[in-house]
């Protein structure tokens, strides 16, 4: 059980720092950089809850963390456009 709750943990973890560099590609960060947020979330909860896969806790945090700064920035970028769009019309 706790091999594959590893390997589950260490999938969240990968994929969520992929997530994370695929969104730095542009706009298409928003989602994915909430999904990174979400799954990096997740792998630090399950690592908190059954003290299993201690050595992916770093790179899940990082994921965790870098994911949520992804997704508002580009959820600022996004903002800041509509408000120019706006702005230009009046």
């Amino acid at each position: 059980m706790s091999a594959e709750l590893e390997a589950l943990i260490e999938r969240k973890t990968t994929g969520s720092l992929i997530y994370v560099l695929l969104g730095l590609l542009g706009p298409v960060g928003l989602p994915l950089g909430a999904l990174a947020f979400y799954r990096g979330r997740q792998a630090v909860s399950m690592i908190d809850e059954r003290h299993v896969g201690e050595q992916y806790r770093g790179r899940a945090r990082a994921a965790w963390i870098l994911g949520g700064i992804e997704f508002g920035f580009w959820l600022l970028v996004l903002l800041g456009v509509l408000l120019l769009a706006a702005l230009g019309r009046s």
